[in-house]
Formats: structure tokens, sequence, C-alpha cells
């Protein structure tokens, strides 16, 4: 599995593209992304099969609008996180944006198993920086995609709006169970291991 990381203005929101033999996944299509993602997709003939929204926030769902416009593909978000996908702003938080609100098509499922690019992916539902915020595991990689619940050294804000520190710490708790060696590819900044998050195990809200 290929994985081209792309950091998007204006907040550095990390969006990944999943590539397998000529299919694939976009994960957490913020702003400008149509603009410098969707030119390597035609440039490389990429067959593009779904959507994943790590959790709902503005900087991660901006230009979601023109990726289904153009493709008409499915996209998957918690159903916590729903509402300010079709409703951009219901979340109470601050959007120096214009975001077209689009209707979810489908909903992640905590623990749920899916056959995401000739692999399987697990869903894990990890609430804190937002209700309805998602890791997304790939076990035979060993490879997490953690949105803005886990990054290099820290956690997503759990001042926000919907945002709770106490579930935060029991999402922490649940990756922590994950191998030691499974790459976690943030939302935003860098990426890491797990082994080298150690502190996690015994993060207090």
């Amino acid at each position: 599995m290929q994985i081209k990381k792309t950091i998007l203005p204006p907040v550095s929101t990390n969006c990944y593209l999943l590539e397998v033999e000529g299919s694939a996944i976009i994960i957490d299509p913020g702003y400008t992304s149509f603009s410098t993602v969707h030119p390597y997709i035609q440039e490389k003939s990429l067959r593009l099969k779904s959507i994943f929204l790590t959790h709902s926030h503005w900087d991660h769902i901006a230009d979601l609008s023109q990726w289904i416009e153009k493709y008409q593909v499915p996209f998957f978000v918690h159903p916590f996180d729903a509402a300010n996908v079709e409703f951009p702003g219901q979340d109470g938080i601050l959007c120096p944006l214009d975001i077209p609100g689009v209707k979810p098509s489908l909903f992640f499922q905590d623990d749920a198993l899916q056959a995401v690019l000739s692999s399987s992916m697990r869903v894990i539902h990890t609430p804190g920086h937002s209700a309805g915020s998602v890791c997304l595991y790939f076990p035979e990689e060993k490879m997490l995609f953690s949105g803005d619940t886990l990054f290099k050294g820290t956690i997503g804000n759990t001042s926000f709006p919907g945002s709770d520190r106490q579930k935060m710490t029991q999402s922490l708790k649940r990756l922590a169970t994950l191998p030691k060696e499974t790459k976690v590819y943030p939302g935003h900044g860098p990426t890491t291991f797990l082994g080298e998050e150690f502190w996690i195990q015994k993060f207090q809200k």
C-alpha cells in the first residue's frame, strides 16, 4: 500500500491518499485537497473508491463537496459527527471558510472491520477531540490513521465544543492496546510509532 501525505493550509492539516493497484481512498479531504491531490489521481489514472473522515472539524472536511461532486463516491463518518458534515459549523467551532454541506452516505461503526483496498481496516471510535472521532487501524500493515486523537508527543485539543477530556483518556487507553510497532499517521504533524507514545497508557484527564 502506498501512502501519499499532503499538508494543507491554513492549519497544516494532513490529508492522506492510500493507493493499491490503481485504486485509492482519501482520508480527511481538507481545504485545497482537491486542487493539490486530484491532479495526482488523474496523472496516475487512479480509481477513487471512497472517502473516510476521522472527524468533522472544518479543516478536515473543507473540500469534501468537491470530491463528491466529481466522483460520486461514498464517504464514511461516525454518526456523532454526521450533523456537522451536513451542516458545517453546527459544532460551534469558528470556521474561516464557507464550506458546503454534504449529507453523509455511510457511517462508521465502532470495532467494525471493513475491506479496504485489498486489506482489512478496523474502525476504533475515539471520542475526546470530537464526539465522533475515529482512528482507522490497518492490522496487517500495522498502520493507524489517528486523526486529531493522537499526535506525536501530544493529543488533540479537548477545549472545543463537543470535546471531552475524560473520554479522550479512555480513547488513548484503547490505542495503547495496539502493537507498539504500529506506525501512526496523525491529522497534523509528523508520523510516529505507538511504542514511542508510551505516555498514553498513563494519560490522566
